[in-house]
């Protein structure tokens, strides 16, 4: 159980990460890829790092908290650097309108994230209480492959949404059109490849059932 010093931490920690996560977008969007690899590489060596010396310097007995604070302090410390950045550059604190746009983007969003986050565990609590803890770990491992592929939705998706999003605004609806179908063409080739890949290479037929949930997801 979490005690209440460990549960501040995570709602801070929750925040800063929103606070970098922010960053990280807005370098995206506008095609900062050297930024945003730094960024990226400051913060994986900060945890790793500070999680590696408070674990073999102040928590001997409970390693698990040199792991949070390793993970938080690094985290905290490059937020509040984005955030006085940020708040030194914009030269306002509040501006009620884009506030107001961001209410209105982010509010019914906060359902259907948890929507998802419920969808995505429930199969596995579903089948470990129907069935056995055994089975519900086979399922999860072959689950986990078929999520694989949202590391490269999320890669391409990097590139694509700002790109898109440039040209929806220029109202080159025909560029957005004739590369949509590429990226459409390469992306179902790619996924049906993966899937053949792993389904003669690697996983018995037997296996081969557990893989159309993430199939059919895709």
């Amino acid at each position: 159980h979490l005690t209440s010093f460990e549960l501040n931490i995570l709602i801070i920690y929750s925040y800063v990460s929103f606070v970098i996560m922010y960053a990280s977008e807005n370098y995206i969007f506008h095609f900062k890829y050297k930024e945003n690899t730094f960024l990226s590489i400051g913060v994986a060596l900060g945890n790793l790092f500070c999680s590696i010396f408070f674990i073999l310097t102040f928590f001997h007995s409970n390693r698990y908290l040199g792991r949070i604070f390793g993970a938080f302090i690094p985290t905290l410390l490059i937020a509040i650097g984005i955030y006085i950045y940020v708040l030194y550059i914009g030269k306002k604190i509040f501006i009620w309108k884009y506030i107001r746009f961001s209410m209105e983007m982010g509010v019914p969003l906060i359902p259907h994230n948890l929507s998802h986050f419920i969808l995505g565990n429930a199969d596995k609590i579903m089948i470990n209480n129907m069935i056995n803890s055994s089975v519900s770990g086979i399922y999860s491992v072959i689950y986990n492959v078929g999520l694989m592929l949202s590391v490269l939705v999320e890669a391409l998706n990097n590139v694509w949404i700002p790109w898109l999003f440039r040209k929806i605004n220029e109202n080159k609806f025909k560029d957005i059109l004739r590369n949509s179908k590429l990226y459409l063409i390469f992306f179902s080739f790619f996924t049906i490849r993966y899937f053949l890949y792993l389904h003669f290479k690697h996983y018995p037929l037997s296996w081969f059932p557990l893989l159309k949930p993430p199939i059919l997801s895709l």
